[in-house]
């Protein structure tokens, strides 16, 4: 019993020690432990990046100024992708580490060194290579090294080919002009002209094909460079092309490739892409049959001034002078304005006097139509015209008087409530067709609603060919789901061979005979 009682005393005595020991262990300990890589890492305060790979030296250096992009200092001078920089300082402020210890700084003998310039001195991170076989890499900085992920070193370790712009031409389809072998292309839609512009109007410029455009400014935009050369090459025969301040010379050998020079940073670039370019720069210089454009006017269309100085505009809903205009008869005009003739109907542009031209407003530019003879159209200082035929020049020769909005109004049939023929009324029923006669007496609904549908709309044939002597007055009443009531009133007389004569608001017209057929008699 003294025995139990002693070893119970023990027990007590060592579990109290124990006690104190956890409670002085947990009182010593720090708290959570930080695994950011760079703890407080500002990246807006960095200046300078630095990579040195060893044991080869310095390989490439960036630095940017305040407000100012990125841009390559050595081993030359030029611009760099922003992407890949972003990306690596978004890395530094917020990759982790899975494990730290102290290394042998000889162990990482292999590793590139990164040098991070910011406002408050010099970050040095020695980066290696991933592991055998895990997807980790150690990264020393100091006298510690981590252990990170192996993406993390992929993003502080980007290669001179991942910041070079790679494809300096690629924006070449949304800039307002370019230069390209000595051949000045600007505008929309896009056309050769002289540069600087010429004091006279006597050098040609050409309208160019949008097809022949577009694979032009494609086949510039895809040049990519895939290869960074080890020393300078020569340029040879290069072709140079401007834009926007970006100047590109393509040509010369460069390691099995075609050396690109440019102010954005030189390279190599496939010589199947370069050779295509040649090839289309060659038809730049070639004859301007083979790539002026087959249409008129091959892009959208603004505006039209007519032969008659009328102005017919489309940015909204067409109208002639204020005026609302026919759209099936500006429809007409735009398909001949639109549409490309053959290669055989584009032919040397003629010496005879223009009988008359049309002024064509597009989102950019503008283009002035000569019309000559021969059903032969020229866009102004073009050294080729366009043979159109004969019914499509004959709708170019066409006066506002062709695109006058002749229908007197436009309703939605279903908003016509009620129609008035002389002294009897007919009002809409419940039912979509039914219609109640006032007074009553026989009553075809079939024909008053296609009578109603018909001068929902009236569609206005030309004039009526003598006075109209008035036999049956109509009256609609429109009652629209907003907006007011209103009446149109139309006179109708004796149907003719050539149509039905009417007055409207004093007018007289004459309607499709249809429209007489269905008044009931």
């Amino acid at each position: 019993m003294i025995a139990t009682r002693r070893g119970l005393v023990a027990l007590a005595a060592i579990a109290g020690a124990l006690l104190v020991i956890l409670v002085v262990d947990l009182a010593r300990r720090d708290g959570p432990v930080d695994r950011t890589l760079v703890p407080g890492f500002d990246e807006t305060t960095v200046t300078r990046l630095g990579w040195t790979a060893h044991p080869v030296g310095p390989y490439l250096t960036v630095e940017r100024g305040t407000g100012q992009p990125w841009r390559r200092t050595a081993p030359s001078q030029g611009a760099v992708e922003q992407a890949p920089i972003a990306s690596l300082l978004a890395t530094l402020r917020g990759a982790r580490w899975h494990r730290s210890e102290k290394r042998d700084p000889r162990e990482d003998s292999a590793s590139t060194h990164l040098a991070v310039d910011h406002a408050g001195g010099r970050l040095e991170l020695w980066v290696g290579r991933p592991l055998a076989d895990a997807d980790q890499a150690w990264i020393r900085i100091g006298d510690r090294s981590y252990l990170v992920d192996a993406w993390v070193t992929h993003a502080l370790l980007p290669s001179p080919l991942d910041l070079a712009i790679r494809t300096p031409l690629a924006g070449i389809a949304n800039v307002p002009e370019y230069t390209i072998d000595g051949v000045h292309v600007e505008g929309s839609p896009r056309r050769i002209a002289p540069h600087p512009r010429p004091s006279t109007a006597s050098t040609s410029y050409l309208v160019l094909d949008p097809a022949f455009v577009g694979e032009l400014e494609r086949s510039l935009a895809e040049l990519a460079i895939d290869t960074l050369p080890s020393t300078p090459m020569g340029h040879g025969e290069a072709i140079a092309i401007e834009m926007a301040g970006t100047r590109v010379s393509l040509g010369g050998a460069c390691e099995q490739r075609v050396y690109l020079a440019a102010t954005t940073g030189d390279g190599c670039v496939p010589r199947d892409a370069a050779d295509a370019v040649r090839r289309l720069v060659e038809k730049l210089h070639g004859p301007p049959a083979a790539i002026g454009s087959r249409a008129p006017v091959p892009v959208g269309i603004e505006w039209v001034t007519l032969v008659d100085d009328k102005k017919l505009d489309l940015r909204k809903r067409p109208t002639i002078d204020g005026a609302d205009a026919n759209p099936a008869e500006v429809a007409v005009l735009m398909t001949v304005l639109r549409s490309p003739v053959d290669a055989s109907d584009v032919v040397v542009a003629p010496t005879t006097k223009p009988i008359g031209a049309l002024a064509i407003g597009t989102q950019q530019d503008g283009i002035v139509l000569a019309l000559h003879p021969g059903n032969l159209v020229q866009r102004a200082e073009e050294p080729i015209a366009l043979r159109l035929a004969p019914d499509a020049f004959a709708v170019l020769l066409r006066g506002a008087s062709a695109y006058r909005d002749a229908t007197p109004w436009r309703e939605e049939p279903t908003t016509i409530d009620e129609i008035a023929i002389d002294g009897v009324t007919y009002q809409r029923g419940p039912v979509l067709g039914e219609w109640v006669r006032t007074p009553a007496g026989p009553s075809d609904a079939a024909s008053i609603d296609a009578l109603v549908r018909a001068l929902a709309e009236p569609r206005v044939l030309g004039v009526a060919p003598a006075t109209v002597v008035t036999r049956r007055t109509i009256h609609l009443h429109v009652r629209p789901p907003v907006g007011d009531e209103k009446t149109h009133t139309i006179e109708l007389g004796a149907p003719i061979a050539a149509g039905c004569p009417a007055k409207i608001d004093s007018t007289s017209v004459l309607l499709p005979v249809e429209i007489c057929r269905l008044v009931p008699r």
